[in-house]
């Protein structure tokens, strides 16, 4: 359209739509362009340089990170963000336009959160994301909330069926699916 088409094609549209519904957020690349430059060796940079790297680096690892552990059939093992044991449904909401599905009680499946999904809380038994470490924003809302809270668990999304009772276990950070 910028370039003076009138609109696009119904064809260029349906394959626009089958292109989203192929992918999500998960397949985008870590990166794009060129392998990024690896940083600087702290042992090369003056004092105070090399602590601020290393408390940048522990700061990332910890709002980034994920649980390598490995999954059970019925147990999925993330990271423990908010301490507690609840059960309840498990809820997957991709983002806002989901959000009207979450019924007081629910657990919050999702690949993250943002702002957005602060006005649910009051309504969640627990919070169960695929990404974030201790700093994300999951792991903090659920701590000031109160509510059990397992991050990181990498696929949490495509190994818990929409619907399924589960078990979190913040203290754990594990994942039951009970039924």
């Amino acid at each position: 359209m910028l370039d003076g088409a009138a609109t696009p094609t119904a064809e260029e549209l349906a394959e626009r739509h089958t292109y989203h519904r192929m992918y999500t957020a998960k397949d985008a690349p870590a990166h794009l362009g060129d392998e990024p430059p690896p940083p600087p060796d702290p042992s090369q940079l003056p004092p105070q340089m090399a602590r601020l790297m290393a408390a940048l680096g522990t700061a990332m690892d910890e709002m980034f990170a994920v649980s390598q552990e490995e999954h059970d059939d019925t147990v999925i093992r993330g990271l423990g963000a908010s301490s507690g044991v609840r059960e309840g449904i498990a809820r997957r909401v991709a983002g806002p336009v989901d959000f009207d599905r979450i019924q007081r009680g629910d657990v919050l499946l999702t690949e993250a959160t943002t702002e957005a999904f602060n006005i649910l809380l009051p309504l969640l038994s627990a919070i169960v994301t695929d990404s974030g470490g201790a700093l994300s924003h999951a792991a903090i809302v659920s701590r000031e909330y109160g509510i059990p809270g397992v991050v990181g668990t990498r696929d949490a999304t495509v190994q818990i069926a929409d619907g399924s009772r589960v078990r979190v276990d913040g203290d754990a950070g594990t994942v039951t699916v009970l039924e």
